[in-house]
């Protein structure tokens, strides 16, 4: 089949939750003899320099960003009903290069990847009807916003912040039912993302096509390591994303100061003054951006995710268990995975059960090493890539 994939960021290297599952899709269907189009936004050097997305497509086409200021933001907000999301991406420039593409040639199926790019899929609707639509859904966004409404008004102080989300929670409900009936079908990544989404999708059927990584790729030592301080707690995310900036917090503030002797390493990109902020602690490291997780995982005494909100599910929990990390997870953070408490990781949702069975795993290290093993052998089984792009090429065959 020929597939046009369109896309918000350039996926290659793989940075990030998105990108990760993006270059294992297209590898997959690439290996299956699918003909790979791209079309995503980027930067001119992303657009040139030979990369593994270049290998794998017969076409690669980067537009730059969308420039799009707080005002605009605030506009759509209050001038528009319209979620802040569905208008992230839109472009001018975007807009010109789909419809000459779609002019161009003729595909089997056009692939939104995440709710920001299904913005287009009417306008594809309109130029290639033929065409079959997959709306590829990262979360079940109108739900996940809902959480995140929830758990900020309980804070007076994160009161504006709940307005928001109340406010783009009803949107996104909108919009994302929108999408979803208007697509082919709709791709979910975990059990319970695919009952929230069929609930809204009316005829549109939501097939399930979880998140994945190669596990080999993590499960072998780093070429670079990193020296951390003994014992180190790590929890690694875009540190700019609303559920990972509530876990820094919620961890530093609540949970750490009950586990004694222990050094917390935040590992991501683009931290906001809230989590640079935390940095103050002397036991408290705030990384920023780093080339590779992977020496991190693998320096780890205890690898923390603390999410309180978000759905989907947590490639950074797949990537621990490869790397063979004694894990403690909310059951929030572990959602979609159908791990099972004390055997692949400890599960806890407050603070104080949390931090005990923190200090559980830093003080018996023949518990860390049961809990590694039992990880590497569930993800291996569950979450590689040669486990799941059958469920790809199944939805392709399906349509």
């Amino acid at each position: 089949m020929k597939i046009l994939y369109l896309m918000s960021d350039f996926p290659d290297p793989p940075r990030g939750g998105g990108p990760l599952r993006i270059m294992g899709l297209l590898g997959g269907a690439a290996d299956a003899g699918h003909e790979i189009h791209v079309l995503n936004f980027g930067t001119p050097q992303q657009a040139e320099k030979p990369s593994r997305l270049h290998e794998l497509a017969a076409n690669v086409q980067v537009i730059p960003h969308p420039t799009r200021s707080k005002m605009d933001r605030i506009q759509t907000l209050l001038l528009s009903r319209r979620a802040d999301m569905e208008t992230r991406s839109l472009s001018d420039a975007f807009l010109i290069a789909l419809e000459k593409t779609l002019a161009e040639s003729h595909f089997d199926i056009v692939q939104f990847q995440s709710l920001e790019m299904g913005t287009y899929l009417g306008f594809v609707r309109q130029k290639q009807p033929s065409a079959r639509l997959i709306y590829d859904a990262y979360n079940a966004e109108a739900d996940m916003q809902r959480a995140v409404f929830l758990n900020d008004r309980r804070q007076p102080k994160r009161w504006p912040l709940a307005v928001y989300s109340w406010m783009q929670w009803g949107r996104l409900r909108r919009y994302e039912a929108r999408l979803c009936q208007h697509a082919d079908a709709v791709i979910a990544v975990s059990d319970e993302d695919q009952q929230i989404l069929q609930a809204v999708a009316g005829e549109t059927p939501v097939f399930l096509v979880n998140n994945a990584i190669y596990v080999d790729d993590y499960a072998q030592l780093p070429e670079k390591t990193v020296e951390l301080e003994s014992p180190s707690l790590v929890f690694t995310g875009i540190m700019d994303y609303r559920p990972n900036v509530d876990a820094a917090l919620w961890f530093a503030n609540d949970i750490f100061p009950q586990i004694s002797g222990a050094h917390l390493y935040l590992v991501g990109n683009r931290p906001g003054p809230q989590v640079q902020a935390l940095g103050e602690n002397g036991n408290i490291t705030v990384t920023g951006f780093v080339d590779e997780v992977l020496p991190y995982l693998h320096a780890a005494t205890v690898f923390a995710v603390p999410m309180r909100v978000g759905s989907g599910t947590r490639l950074k929990l797949l990537q621990a268990m490869a790397a063979g990390c004694a894990i403690v997870s909310t059951r929030t953070g572990a959602a979609g995975l159908n791990v099972t408490h004390r055997r692949e990781m400890l599960l806890a949702d407050d603070a104080d059960s949390f931090a005990k069975a923190v200090n559980e795993l830093l003080t018996d290290e023949s518990r860390r090493a049961e809990l590694s093993a039992n990880g590497k052998k569930f993800v291996r089984k569950h979450f590689d890539w040669s486990v799941i792009v059958p469920k790809l090429l199944a939805v392709y065959e399906a349509l």
